[in-house]
């Protein structure tokens, strides 16, 4: 039970950190503007979704290395695809 909730906090501040980090980085490269289709009225970054999924890809391999039970980690592969096609789709706009 602990190393789930160590799993969870470390999720959570990872996160928080990545995401900071991913704004910083990614406001001067990746820059949605508005449009009638966008949910928001100022220029916003793109591609902070890397940061959610490096958080749960850093907290995934952190428990499985520190609990006993058995870690399939062909698991990890659907989350880093998505991840991985999330950003391109942000970095180059691929319209899918």
């Amino acid at each position: 039970m602990t190393t789930w909730i160590i799993g969870g906090v470390l999720a959570l501040a990872l996160s928080f950190l990545f995401t900071r980090i991913a704004i910083l980085v990614l406001q001067k490269r990746l820059i949605d503007t508005p449009n009638e289709r966008s949910s928001h009225s100022i220029p916003t970054p793109r591609g902070g979704g890397i940061a959610i999924g490096l958080s749960v890809l850093a907290s995934s391999v952190v428990m499985a290395l520190a609990s006993d039970i058995q870690f399939p980690w062909i698991w990890l592969l659907a989350p880093l695809s998505m991840a991985a096609l999330g950003f391109l789709d942000d970095a180059f706009q691929l319209g899918i």
